[in-house]
């Protein structure tokens, strides 16, 4: 594995590692749970988490938290925490993360506040597995670039991203584009 994209990745898993661990010691502030929302891009209601997105100008996919018993607690699994969204789909028990077959992570610099937000000038990071290939976009990844607005930002996360993403060797890119309506908290039920 290319070690930059090797770093990226496991600063990334040490913070959501992190994120779920820690919010046991806060207060239940720390993690809202189930808040009144409503508008934006969340057109399953004010209470869905859902990730909507293209890759590559394919028609949208719209990946609605659900669960399913006996396969796993959510598949979809869609969260936010720790100043990052999380999108879980498709889990195999394969050689994905937690063995789930796509994997996005969107992940603010410091804050995730109302405003807008890039990989260069801000700082803003993502990874992506799909399809078996792991792609980033970060600072210290030139070919990468991309654009978050987040457009709520208090008990849920609502917002719109495109971002440009590059495989491990540097080689092939794919772009996503999509919106995103999460409330707080990580699913604590999901592995």
């Amino acid at each position: 594995m290319n070690p930059v994209f090797e770093r990226i990745v496991r600063l990334t898993l040490a913070a959501m590692v992190a994120a779920i661990v820690l919010p046991g010691c806060g207060s239940d502030d720390d993690t809202p749970q189930n808040p009144a929302g409503g508008g934006g891009p969340d057109p399953v209601g004010a209470n869905g988490d859902e990730i909507v997105f293209a890759m590559d100008g394919d028609p949208p996919r719209s990946f609605v938290e659900a669960s399913g018993l006996p396969d796993i607690d959510c598949d979809p699994r869609v969260d936010w925490a720790a100043n990052q969204i999380a999108l879980w789909y498709d889990f195999t028990d394969g050689s994905g993360p937690n063995g789930y077959e796509l994997f996005l992570d969107i992940i603010f610099p410091n804050n995730d506040d109302v405003g807008t937000y890039t990989v260069h000038g801000d700082s803003l990071q993502a990874i992506l597995y799909a399809n078996g290939v792991n792609y980033a976009a970060s600072p210290i990844v030139g070919a990468s670039s991309g654009t978050v607005t987040v457009t709520r930002s208090d008990e849920r996360i609502e917002g719109t991203f495109t971002i440009t993403l590059v495989d491990e060797g540097g080689q092939n890119t794919v772009t996503l584009t999509g919106s995103f309506a999460v409330d707080g908290g990580w699913s604590l039920s999901c592995p």
